[in-house]
């Protein structure tokens, strides 16, 4: 939709900018060619002026339909702004976080289980009025879907790749999706 910020365009931008960024243009002056590429394939791809700022592991991002944040990397923290209705499952790390006026979405690690994870975001789910639209199983892992009102809410937990390594969870929130 021309004229608003879409999360999932600002997100796959703002990851390609981390990539160039993490890949090669770790000084200033490539900082500020990716930035302002970045900045142009969102704006023209939704319509609208947008700003970004680098600091440190977080990217902040604004324009006319409002403003949002981007992290990834070491010492993730979940900006204050993520909506209460997409809980984090307690105990999880951030792995990549973004929130906008749209919604939200992230990566998180756990050392619990696929089904402790599932257990838990369908009772979140379901004690708080959201519909299951879709629980699929594969040898990949748990995806959810959920819907309340015009809200949607999904989770996709993946297992272990070897013993010891974490569980792996995204959790997506979309506000007013019709």
């Amino acid at each position: 939709m021309k004229g608003r910020l879409n999360i999932t365009v600002v997100g796959l931008v703002l990851t390609m900018f981390v990539v160039f960024i993490c890949m090669g243009g770790c000084g200033s002056c490539g900082e500020k060619i990716a930035r302002e590429a970045m900045e142009k394939a969102i704006e023209q791809s939704s319509g609208t002026d947008i700003e970004i700022e680098q600091d440190g592991n977080t990217i902040s991002f604004s324009g006319e339909d409002g403003q949002g944040q981007f992290s990834l990397g070491e010492n993730v923290k979940v900006p204050n702004d993520w909506p209460a209705e997409a809980k984090i499952y307690e105990g999880a790390k951030a792995v990549m976080v973004m929130v906008s006026a749209d919604g939200a979405f992230g990566t998180f690690q756990t050392a619990d289980s696929v089904d402790k994870v599932t257990e838990f975001y369908k009772g979140h789910f379901n004690s708080n009025g959201w519909k299951e639209v879709q629980v699929t199983t594969t040898p990949m892992g748990k995806q959810l879907a959920y819907t309340k009102n015009e809200d949607v809410a999904s989770v996709t937990i993946t297992p272990p790749e070897k013993q010891g390594d974490p569980t792996t969870f995204v959790l997506t929130f979309a506000k007013d999706q019709p």
